[in-house]
Order: C-alpha cells, then sequence, then structure tokens
C-alpha cells in the first residue's frame, strides 16, 4: 500500500462561526473527531494536524500518535487558501510523496471511504483523489437579466431518475502526489473520486450546519461504520 501522510489543516482563526474546529457534535470537538477517524486508517503513516492555536494542539495531543506543525503566521491568515498552508507544511517536512488533505469541519467521514481513496492511491497511473456527492439538480443561470437552463431542455423535463449524475466536491478530502503543488494543484489530470452519500457530505460552515450536524450525529448511527 502507498505511504500515505494525512494533514489535518486546522487554524484557531475563523469568521464565521468562532473557534470552529473546536465546535463540539455531542460533546466531541470536530477536530477530535477527525482525528479518532484518520487515526484508524491503515493506509496512513503519520498524522498531522497544522495549526497556530494552542488550544487546537492541546485538544489534538489527546491522541499520542497525531503529530503537530505550528503553521507559520502568513498561511494562518484569513487571506490564506488551503493550499497556501499545505505548501508550507510540505517545505518544513521534505520527502513527503503523496499526502491526504482531510478536513476536520466534514464530521461525517467514513473509514471506508477513506480506506477507499488509499486503495485508489495505490495505483502509479493515479495522481489524485478527492470525495464527491452525486447530484441531479436542475440549473438554472442568468445572463444578461435572462434566466437560462443549463443542463436539461424545459420542454422536456427529464425524471431524475434519467438523468446522467454529476458530481460535486464535498470537501471532505483530497489526496495527491505532492509534486501537484508546484503547479499550485490538489488534483491532477489522472484523478478519481469516492462517492460519499449525500447525507454525510454536510461541511460546517454556519451555525446551522452545526445545528445539522447535531441532529444527524444522533440518528445517523451504523452509517458511519
Amino acid at each position: 500500500m502507498e505511504s500515505i501522510v494525512c494533514l489535518i489543516l486546522a487554524r484557531g482563526g475563523s469568521k464565521r462561526i468562532k473557534n470552529k474546529n473546536l465546535c463540539r457534535i455531542n460533546g466531541t470537538s470536530l477536530i477530535l473527531r477527525c482525528l479518532q477517524t484518520v487515526t484508524r486508517v491503515k493506509g496512513f503513516s503519520e498524522v498531522w494536524v497544522s495549526t497556530d492555536s494552542p488550544e487546537i494542539e492541546e485538544e489534538s495531543r489527546q491522541i499520542s500518535c497525531v503529530k503537530i506543525h505550528r503553521r507559520a503566521s502568513y498561511a494562518s491568515l484569513d487571506s490564506a487558501s488551503s493550499l497556501c498552508a499545505v505548501k508550507e507544511f510540505l517545505e518544513s517536512h521534505t520527502g513527503i510523496t503523496t499526502l491526504a488533505l482531510v478536513q476536520c469541519t466534514s464530521p461525517f467521514l467514513r473509514i471506508c471511504d477513506l480506506d477507499e481513496a488509499c486503495l485508489k492511491m495505490s495505483c502509479p497511473a493515479c495522481d489524485s483523489v478527492f470525495s464527491v456527492k452525486t447530484d441531479k439538480a436542475l440549473r438554472w443561470k442568468t445572463k444578461d437579466g435572462i434566466s437560462q437552463p443549463v443542463n436539461f431542455n424545459p420542454a422536456q423535463r427529464p425524471r431524475s431518475q434519467d438523468m446522467e449524475a454529476e458530481f460535486v466536491e464535498t470537501g471532505g478530502f483530497y489526496f495527491f502526489r505532492t509534486y501537484l503543488t508546484e503547479r499550485n494543484l490538489l488534483q491532477g489530470p489522472r484523478a478519481e473520486m469516492v462517492i460519499v452519500p449525500e447525507e454525510l457530505s454536510i461541511d460546517i460552515d454556519t451555525e446551522i450546519d452545526l445545528k445539522l450536524a447535531q441532529v444527524l450525529d444522533e440518528n445517523l448511527g451504523v452509517m458511519l461504520l
């Protein structure tokens, strides 16, 4: 199996939800919840948390095998992208050839989906794998103030079961060969996808997302195994 390093980006600053990565779902913080999942993935050789927050560092150290990368200030700004933070991490930890960027604000990550991604990355022909959900929405756009259909003919409205599924990134995880970051990419020309269930694809960005995740967590049960 390919040796894959897992990286979780968890800075302290957050705008919409204060201390978002430390928010709790039924008693467990988002960062700890994520770590409890990824540290059980056999395909990960190491698990790192990149953070500028002493509180997140302390929370992460509850799991002894987790390593901490103290993120540089420039990579912790609101304007800093995930790619910026990944590059900053790789500059300090050379020799990593395959990285799994896992989002701790995706609280319903499953080990089986991460295992599938690891397996896909074991193929030399694959340069990246990312999580998606399927979508069959009827899409519209506006041009010059006029509404126009994007993926269907209004005169022949399709049934959802007859539509070809589209795939939407969930943001839950991105596996990639690290040489792609030299081209400012997290996904390469030989990318594959892992399809996750719609009900498990939620990403915590607002207070409403957090409340919804609380309810889902109480009712999902064995779906997370």
